[in-house]
């Protein structure tokens, strides 16, 4: 039978105490779970803001990003997730899927998992609209 002790907390907002700080050792955390882990100047701004408004600038980045298939400017970005054979047909000569259109895919995948972050990594659970 499993042991399900583990499960000490619930849903409620984390609120920092004396007991669970807002530190350099949940701000690691909470980057490496929405994010790709956080530079120093992220860290620092991170704790001189409460861990709301943080959570709030992560998933706000993530709905504000570009699906597959499209291209947005911000500021001095530019994402580009067209894809480079958007107009080609997509079965060969023989009535097969083009195998290498689905490469393009997974390596723009883990592109965004890498480079992006959270919206990338919620493709592992499925269906999620943020």
């Amino acid at each position: 039978m499993p042991n399900t002790n583990c499960l000490k907390g619930g849903l409620q907002p984390y609120v920092p105490s004396a007991e669970k700080p807002w530190n350099e050792k949940r701000i690691h955390h909470l980057y490496n779970k929405l994010s790709n882990g956080a530079p120093l100047h992220l860290i620092r701004a991170a704790k001189s803001n409460s861990p709301s408004v943080i959570i709030d600038f992560l998933l706000n980045a993530a709905t504000t990003h570009p699906l597959p298939g499209e291209k947005k400017s911000g500021g001095t970005i530019t994402w580009d997730y067209t894809y480079p054979w958007a107009n080609e047909k997509t079965l060969d000569a023989d009535g097969n899927i083009t195998y290498y259109k689905y490469l393009v895919l997974v390596q723009q995948w883990l592109n965004g998992m890498i480079r992006e972050g959270i919206k990338h990594k919620l493709v592992l659970f499925g269906p999620i609209i943020l």
